[in-house]
């Protein structure tokens, strides 16, 4: 089928769609949560033990060598408590969750192993390189761990509701892994990852940065608004093109960028370290959780 074909074909699909993947019940009650000044681990951890599968992945995600707490992690209230803390706890529990709405292929560049390693490596790094950011722009640490997480999720709603549009995708992605994933979903769909992404994201209410991000992710240029979230999620992004992990086709973040943020090159480095010192442990977590 001709690429035209194709997008005709998706832009047919996409028109007759009435309904989108509802949001998980326990992720809504989480992004409620977030919304509650006086909410505390005891209410955190009532909601995440209400699915026995996400309370025994989180105690092992914080009893797991890549935080070192030499303790014991019995309960969820331990890891939120004792390691995770609480934003870091929410934010995972409504990743692992959301991701549980969607039905994607495991396998392949863009398939649910490799944007799921990829999600918790930029999370990570974006961390690290958050601290960096000048005072002026200094980004909330709850919202940074999150855009790393989910700003692929276009990818999710695509593999869930278009199988064979996916499959062609990933099938291209894989061939040529030098051109950038955007330039091939428009040849071939016509249709990029980011536009999916954001209209999941709307229709389940998430928080505006969470938005920007989920369109501007590949933006090199962007300065708008909630641009310290989307320009940490395009430079940890390049950065891990250095591991050849993720879906950038680039591995230098851009001079500009850097200098809008106030990143210096010397924080850069010293946090793309410290994820390499990590990286087995990071790779022993993920492997755990997902597989």
């Amino acid at each position: 089928m001709a690429n035209s074909e194709i997008q005709q074909a998706l832009r047919k699909k996409v028109s007759k769609i009435r309904e989108l993947p509802a949001m998980p019940a326990i992720s809504n009650r989480l992004v409620q949560l977030r919304e509650n000044p006086d909410a505390g681990i005891a209410d955190l951890a009532a909601i995440i033990k209400l699915d026995p599968g996400l309370s025994s992945k989180l105690v092992r995600y914080a009893a797991s060598p890549f935080f070192g707490y030499g303790g014991s992690i019995q309960s969820i209230e331990d890891a939120v408590g004792r390691v995770l803390g609480f934003d870091k706890t929410l934010n995972m529990a409504l990743a692992m969750d959301t991701g549980q709405a969607f039905d994607v292929p495991l396998e392949g560049p863009i398939g649910l192993k490799a944007i799921w390693r990829q999600s918790l490596c930029s999370a990570q790094l974006m961390q690290y390189l958050a601290e960096g950011v000048s005072p002026a722009n200094a980004p909330n640490s709850g919202l940074v761990y999150m855009s790393g997480l989910l700003h692929n999720i276009g990818f999710f709603l695509l593999g869930h509701l278009f199988r064979e549009e996916f499959k062609l995708l990933n099938k291209l992605a894989a061939e040529n892994p030098k051109l950038p994933v955007t330039d091939l979903e428009q040849r071939a769909l016509g249709m990029s990852h980011t536009e999916l992404g954001v209209w999941l994201m709307r229709e389940w209410s998430m928080p505006a940065e969470l938005i920007t991000v989920t369109f501007e992710h590949h933006n090199a240029f962007y300065k708008g608004r909630h641009f310290v979230y989307a320009n940490l999620t395009l430079i940890a992004n390049r950065l891990l093109r250095r591991l050849e992990i993720g879906d950038e086709a680039e591995s230098t973040p851009p001079p500009a960028m850097l200098r809008l943020l106030g990143l210096e090159e010397a924080h850069l480095n010293n946090a793309f370290e410290k994820l390499l010192s990590g990286r087995e442990q990071l790779e022993s977590m993920i492997q755990e959780l997902h597989g």
